[in-house]
């Protein structure tokens, strides 16, 4: 946007008066001086800029609440951020933060705080003086350890430490009896203290890809717990404690060593009742178990089972008294039972979709054998690049200037006129930042993605070696194709054939093709043009 275009926004925020300025995804690279002269501004949001750094004025606006500055490139966080002692929201995740100040500490009516995917590699002691923060989010940085200071925030209930250097969970955290959710996944934790039980209220222990050899029975105490993530360790059995956990929904042990599912973990002593009897989820794939035991049948809320890749080699009638499953995977099994082409796609994958669980037994009953026939289609780029003008083109051939901005992800269906019998499900993901954590849940590996980029913008702006390794990371070899929108108004700026060599799943369009601008598929929304070539 042009600094013209910026600082009408500005005036017109000064001359309403208005409380709240929003500036994000508008290729800045400074916060515009003329901010800090809004001194009744409540709420700023900077997010999706190039900014470097915060000045000393920021210490102008000591009314606002919520500040905004996620996904710039920001180094430090200025002295002059204690003048802001109103905040209750600062959002700093990813940027190249190398050092929390101590001046953190004047901020005393912080709720919120992210300071994800930057370059921290300690919790300071000053960080004891936020007394009111609810939710701390530090995923993705340098720390290698939870300081004692931790411990003064007995209002904590979000605390993200994902993806760190962490070696252990310190017995003070028993001190956060108010927190809701713990994740500490992708650390290098051996073991879970006993000191856990002391965290009462806890909701979510997501405690993936470390270093776990044995859950400890002090587990049993968390009866709160909903979700219970330990995948990717070194666990070799499940203990009967987690029999204890009646209101688990979700429990995933993936990637272990387990050989044996318990009897304790599916009925009571009395054999009558589940004791995880509100377990809805429950993924054990890649361990090592031989069989599914007949109590399986007393999980009778589950809707998805994932056994795959194990050494089972049969399925027990007591599956089809799984009245809610909706999906059941059971791929790399060498089962003898049921045809091999049902146990490679696992069962029920789009029924999962549609919700109808009965369908399941009818794969069990009558062995049916059917193709799948659909293909899963992401639309991925940063946000305001036309994604979603894009679908709707490609879908129903229109187009609305007034667009509003997708808030999560939409789904799609498209049924191809010259191939009736084919099904693409087209995903389109909204592009905010916010977003982009979630998108490890998403982008799978056997799928087609277009990467939708803005011809008004180049090839930094439009982040295309953040999406195309990405998609590489995730999706592993599935194409890409580049779709260059806004072609009424510029052509693309992307070095193809250079990027074609570092990420060999780009595909390039025909040579013939009236619509390849510098081999990339050029569309206009607007006008339709280059939409049929996409097509």
């Amino acid at each position: 946007m042009e600094r013209a275009e910026v600082l009408q926004l500005i005036e017109r925020t000064r001359a309403e008066k208005s409380t709240e300025l929003d500036l994000g995804n508008k290729g800045l690279t400074e916060i515009p001086p003329e901010v800090f002269q809004l001194s009744n501004l409540q709420r700023l949001d900077l997010r999706s800029n190039q900014i470097t750094e915060i000045p000393d004025t920021i210490a102008a606006l000591s009314s606002l609440q919520l500040l905004f500055l996620f996904g710039n490139q920001i180094k430090k966080i200025p002295d002059a951020i204690a003048a802001l002692s109103n905040l209750q929201l600062l959002d700093l995740g990813g940027n190249q933060i190398t050092k929390i100040p101590d001046e953190i500490a004047t901020l005393s009516h912080l709720q919120y705080l992210n300071l994800s995917v930057n370059q921290i590699t300690e919790i300071p002691d000053a960080i004891a003086a936020l007394s009111n923060l609810q939710v701390l989010w530090l995923v993705g940085n340098k720390i290698t350890k939870i300081p004692d200071a931790i411990t003064a925030l007995s209002n904590l209930q979000d605390f993200w430490l994902d993806n760190n250097k962490i070696t252990e969970i310190p017995d003070t955290i028993t001190v956060l009896s108010n927190l809701q959710q713990l994740h500490l996944g992708s650390n290098k934790i051996t073991k879970i203290p006993d000191a856990i039980t002391a965290l009462s209220n806890l909701q979510q222990l997501h405690l993936g890809s470390n270093k776990i050899t044995k859950i400890p029975d002090a587990i049993a105490a968390l009866s709160h717990l909903r979700e219970l993530d330990l995948r990717l360790n070194q666990i070799t059995e499940i203990p009967d404690a987690i029999a204890a956990l009646s209101n688990l929904q979700n429990l995933s042990l993936s990637f272990n060593k387990i050989t044996k599912i318990p009897d304790a973990l599916l009925s009571h002593s009395q054999g009558e009742t589940a004791a995880l009897s509100n377990l809805q989820k429950l993924d054990l794939s890649r361990n090592q178990m031989t069989e599914i035991p007949d109590s399986i049948a007393a999980l009778t809320n589950l809707q998805v089972l994932h056994l795959g890749r194990n050494k089972i080699t049969e399925i027990p009638d007591a599956i089809t008294q799984l009245v809610n499953l909706k999906l059941l995977v059971l791929e790399n099994n060498p089962i003898n039972n049921v045809p091999p082409e049902i146990i490679r796609k696992g069962w029920g994958k789009e029924i999962y979709e549609n919700g109808d669980p009965q369908a399941i037994f009818n794969y069990l009953k009558d062995h049916n054998k059917r193709p799948l026939n659909e293909i899963k289609v992401l639309l991925v780029g940063e946000g305001d690049v036309g994604k979603t003008s894009l679908l709707n083109r490609l879908l129903y051939d229109t187009f609305n200037p007034e667009e509003c901005k997708t808030p999560g992800i939409n789904i799609a269906q498209w049924h191809l006129p010259e191939k009736p019998d084919i099904r693409l499900n087209l995903w389109d993901f909204g592009g905010q930042k916010v977003m982009h954590a979630t998108h490890q849940f998403f982008l799978t590996k056997r799928s087609l993605y277009l990467l939708v980029i803005d011809n008004r913008k180049n090839e930094q702006q439009n982040r295309v070696e953040y999406w195309l390794k990405l998609l590489q990371t995730y999706g592993g070899d599935s194409p890409v194709i580049i779709v260059g929108n806004c072609a009424d108004e510029d052509f693309p700026h992307v070095k193809i054939r250079t990027l074609k060599k570092k990420y060999p799943q780009i595909v390039l369009p025909e040579k013939d093709n009236p619509f390849s601008q510098n081999s990339v598929i050029a569309t206009s929304c607007k006008t339709g043009d280059g939409i049929e070539a996409l097509r």
